[in-house]
């Protein structure tokens, strides 16, 4: 899905190839990588706009009352964070606004508040992948805006698909060239 976001917005592609251009990328630390503010930026949209898990199931602990809504101890609730990214008084900077559009830039200058934006869960049962999977992300990201130019094929418009996972439902069709 993130490839087919950079296809589909061919200025967030070259702002992307630009900012990364000289930066050797397989020499950098994780620490530096994380230093690389618009290809972080670009890794959190990504994270926000099509989460892998949208929402995750926790049990309630005790009879509580939230919104007027009765949870009863034991009940299991489930939690859908991406929901809670697309509310503009969730976020705290000038950019809090067109949530329904891919836009990196907000993560220049906005940043949601902490609950809000939890695509590997919080807390101690947070996804042990966490960083395995962010590196991933930033590393093939990074290697696609510096060596490929990608397009969506207009045949083949991607479609999303729920299951256990949030992710293509008929593949990821692109069109691939070298820079």
């Amino acid at each position: 899905m993130a490839l087919n976001h950079l296809a589909t917005h061919p200025e967030i592609q070259e702002e992307l190839s630009e900012s990364l251009h000289g930066v050797d990328i397989s020499s950098l630390s994780t620490h530096e990588i994380g230093q690389l503010p618009f290809l972080n930026a670009v890794v959190n949209e990504v994270n926000r706009f099509t989460p892998t898990a949208a929402a995750y199931v926790r049990t309630a602990k005790e009879d509580v009352e939230i919104g007027g809504y009765r949870i009863a101890k034991g009940a299991n609730v489930n939690l859908d964070w991406s929901c809670a990214s697309q509310f503009p008084e969730n976020w705290s900077g000038p950019s809090t606004t067109d949530f329904a559009d891919f836009n990196p830039h907000r993560w220049l200058d906005s940043k949601p508040h902490k609950l809000a934006f939890n695509p590997f869960g919080f807390g101690p049962r947070m996804c042990a992948g966490k960083s395995v999977a962010t590196l991933e992300l930033q590393m093939i990201l990074a290697y696609a805006a510096q060596n490929l130019r990608l397009e969506p094929d207009p045949n083949r418009p991607m479609e999303y698909d729920m299951k256990l996972v949030y992710g293509p439902k008929d593949g990821t069709w692109l069109a691939v060239h070298r820079r």
